[in-house]
This record gives C-alpha cells, structure tokens and sequence, in this order.
C-alpha cells in the first residue's frame, strides 16, 4: 500500500474525522475545569465512525453507477465491506460504552442525536431526510457536533452549566458551522436543484466570503474571551476558504479541512507549553 493510499484509507473511511472529533474534545477540556476521560473519548471515535460510516451507506446507495462524481464515492463504493463492518463495529462500541458510563437520564437526553444521525439522510431521494430541509443540515452537523463535544461531557461529570460556557459554546458552533461550507461548495453542482444550500443560494464566491466574514467574528469573539488558539486556527482557516473551490480534490475537503479540528488542538497544546 501506498503512502497516498494509506491516507486515503484513513479518511475515506472516516478514521480521520472521528481523530478530530476526540481533538476537539481534547481541545474544549483545556478551555473549561475537565479531567479528559478516555471511555468517554472511546465513545467519542467510535459514535463518529458509525455516525460517518452509516451515512456513507445510506448515502451511496442513492448514487448510481453511472453517477458516481467523486473518487471518494469510488472508494466507497469499492470498499463496502469495510463501511459496513465500521458501522456495525462503531455501533456495538457505542452502544457498549453508553451503556457503560452514561447514565440513563443522559442516554435519553442523547435520542435525538441519535435522531438526527438516524434520519440524517435516507435511501434514495428521500424528501423526509433532515438533510433535504432547505439550510437545516449546517445547523444539525454543528449542534451535534457541540452536544457531544461539549454539552454532554459536562453532563456526564455533573457539572452546572453557567454563563461563562456559553461563549465558549457559541464560537465552536460557528467555527463547525463554518467548517461545513467548504463541503456544500464541493456538492453545490450536485445539490443543484435538488437542496438548498449557501452555496446553491448564494454561489461559491458569496458563500465563502460569508464563511470568512463568519470565521473573522469567531476570531474576534476568541480574544475578546480569551479562547487564543480559537483566534489563530480561524485565521489558519481563512486562507484555505479562499482557496476553496468546486475542482479541488476530495482530500483537500475530507483530509485538510476536517484536519482543522486537529489543528485546534495542536495549537491549544502549544499555548498550554509556552
């Protein structure tokens, strides 16, 4: 196996999202009074893969053979034994850690999460899939992506919440927010007719500008609250989004862009050592 192999092996199965998943954990339990919790990271990684991988198949069976537009659909495609034994192996590990350590007050607080991860996207062209809502699917991926990150950590160590999280809570939400755009950029002539996306809506100049604009605010709002390493991975991110565009290839998308959160947490971790 090839070393280009190798890294798309990693990221197009979805190893490399749920890495950043947990770095972003890492990175948000250096912001407020929490021990890292490894189980909880577990359940972090193997939540994302079956989340992630669930959706390539349900996802993939909609597109026909003589439709597939991307190499990671390729890949995919290709590599269907693989999705499905992460899937199944990311579900039993979730559902064998949440029972585990959560308790079950949080396990139903947890439902529409997994609510949402369930009925994210369906097989076909499925107008009931969440994904399909006009503009609603940017808002979903960021809300998930805070409660597990940070709303249920805090739950699960009994901890009140308080004022001083919430802005906290609100620059990660517009930080994934942001992070989503590049995506709908790449499926915007895909999308086309069929949801309605920022980039659909506004075009790809528009929409990253706006993903700038809302990237600047993020970085502004982090040295107003203190969160630097906040600052300077959004303005590591500015000059990708200006690079941003429909032909770049899908590891620019699912390898450089998801590896920001990785980027956070590398930073964090080098504030923390200065």
């Amino acid at each position: 196996m090839s070393l280009l192999s190798g890294i798309k092996w990693v990221v197009y199965s979805n190893i490399w999202v749920a890495i950043n998943v947990v770095a972003f954990y890492y990175f948000v339990i250096l912001q407020v009074d929490l021990s890292f919790d490894w189980q909880y990271a577990g359940l972090l990684f193997l939540s994302t893969l079956f989340a992630y991988n669930y959706q390539r198949l349900i996802k993939n069976e909609s597109v026909g053979s003589n439709s597939i537009h991307s190499e990671r659909h390729s890949w995919i495609s290709t590599h269907q034994r693989l999705i499905s034994f992460l899937t199944i192996f990311g579900g039993l590990g979730t559902a064998v850690i949440s029972l585990w350590i959560l308790p079950l007050k949080l396990i139903v607080f947890a439902i529409p999460a997994l609510a949402i991860v369930m009925f994210y996207a369906r097989r076909g062209d499925n107008s009931s899939a969440l994904r399909n809502i006009p503009f609603l699917k940017i808002f979903l991926i960021s809300s998930v992506w805070v409660f597990t990150v940070l709303v249920l950590p805090f739950m699960i160590k009994e901890r009140n919440f308080h004022s001083s999280i919430l802005p906290l809570a609100s620059l990660m939400f517009l930080f994934v927010f942001v992070m989503c755009i590049p995506f709908d950029i790449r499926d915007r002539k895909g999308d086309l007719g069929k949801l309605k996306t920022l980039p659909v809506v506004l075009g790809e100049k528009k929409s990253k500008w706006f993903a700038i604009f809302i990237m600047l605010l993020v970085s502004i709002g982090a040295v107003e609250f203190e969160y630097y390493a906040f600052c300077l991975a959004s303005l590591v991110v500015v000059p990708s989004l200006l690079v941003t565009t429909e032909e770049r290839p899908e590891l620019f998308f699912t390898g450089w862009i998801e590896g920001q959160f990785l980027i956070l947490m590398l930073l964090q971790v080098g504030l923390e050592v200065i």
